[in-house]
């Protein structure tokens, strides 16, 4: 391609560039404009119109954006949309629901993979749905269905995928029961996971100490949520890792292995090890059974929640080395304990 070709087609391109943006600005205006109109229609805010009548057309507009997949022009013309109405509630001093565009700003940041502002949608999606529909619908069709959609669904593979590295029998049903039995805090356990995969994978193109202190942050927050599962199984909200672990599982045919590896890899306060040598120490310990499986990576849990609840050092084979097996042994405990 010669020089003059190559200045014809950046024209050309800048020109279809300036193009689509007016197009985008233009739909913008006439969404506005048809959200203005239906907000001061009062047949469509009286008491036989349903909440969301007024926002019909205006969200149809908006959600071909995500339909067309251009979601963060969907996430920017909702906020639009969301900013319009706030502001005409404030000067007519008129209430009106707002879940849908809540809702879909969700989706839009939800398929930009901004999981963290798709839950916070959601949630305000579902406070609308309450102060709108009051008793008589107890839970939003965000809460319902768009949040496992959206930000639960995605990952059950990617779960289930690291859980196989230690036991191939897993299923798709054993993560489903996890979730189940994580409940609420199932949206902070795939967050966790996320965050770890982002800066995993980050790590993978150039290495950098953000990355390596986020999925430390990550080991943390899930041993955190392990010990959280292990204290419902025991009904207990008090005691340390160890001890609730052993209120569980003393009376297992396992007890006695689990505990004789736990002191030769730990050592003894005289003569600590480091994080390093317990970790070799612990993946080389031979798991041909499930009973083996599950407290080998109990143990693996417990080493890496000491080692990452009072410090953040990037330099242990922790993220250096061991990142995806010790991932991998959180999710087989986890799915264990839920069992």
């Amino acid at each position: 391609m010669n020089e003059e070709m190559k200045n014809n087609l950046i024209a050309t391109l800048r020109q279809l560039n300036h193009s689509l943006q007016i197009t985008n600005d233009e739909i913008f205006a006439t969404a506005l404009r048809l959200l203005q109109e239906d907000l001061r229609n009062h047949q469509l805010s009286g008491l036989i119109a349903a909440p969301d009548d007024y926002a019909t057309r205006a969200n149809n507009i908006a959600f071909l954006f995500i339909k067309n997949h251009l979601a963060s022009a969907a996430e920017i013309l909702y906020q639009l949309l969301i900013d319009e109405t706030i502001k005409h509630t404030g000067e007519t001093n008129t209430q009106r629901h707002m879940g849908a565009f809540y809702a879909n700003k969700g989706v839009a940041c939800a398929l930009q993979g901004n999981l963290d502002q798709a839950v916070v949608e959601f949630l305000r999606a579902s406070e609308e749905d309450k102060l709108a529909y009051g008793s008589a619908k107890e839970r939003s069709f965000a809460l319902v269905t768009l949040l496992p959609e959206y930000f639960v669904s995605p990952l059950q593979k990617e779960i289930l995928v690291l859980a196989q590295h230690i036991n191939p029998n897993l299923t798709v049903a054993d993560i489903e029961r996890l979730i189940r039995f994580l409940g609420s805090r199932s949206y902070a356990f795939i967050a966790y996971i996320k965050t770890y995969h982002t800066h995993h994978e980050a790590l993978q193109v150039s290495d950098n100490l953000f990355s390596k202190l986020q999925i430390l942050s990550s080991f943390r927050n899930l041993c955190a949520l392990l010990e959280i599962e292990l204290k419902i199984k025991a009904s207990t909200t008090e005691g340390e890792l160890l001890a609730i672990i052993t209120q569980l599982y003393k009376n297992e045919t396992w007890w006695k292995a689990f505990i004789h590896a736990k002191d030769l890899i730990k050592g003894t306060r005289k003569v600590p090890r480091s994080v390093n040598d317990e970790l070799r120490d612990s993946f080389s310990v031979l798991a041909p059974d499930e009973d083996t499986m599950f407290w080998k990576s109990l143990l693996i849990g417990y080493i890496t929640r000491n080692h990452t609840i009072h410090q953040m050092d990037t330099t242990t084979h922790l993220v250096t080395h061991y990142s995806q097996q010790i991932m991998a042994h959180l999710m087989y405990a986890m799915i264990k304990v839920a069992l």
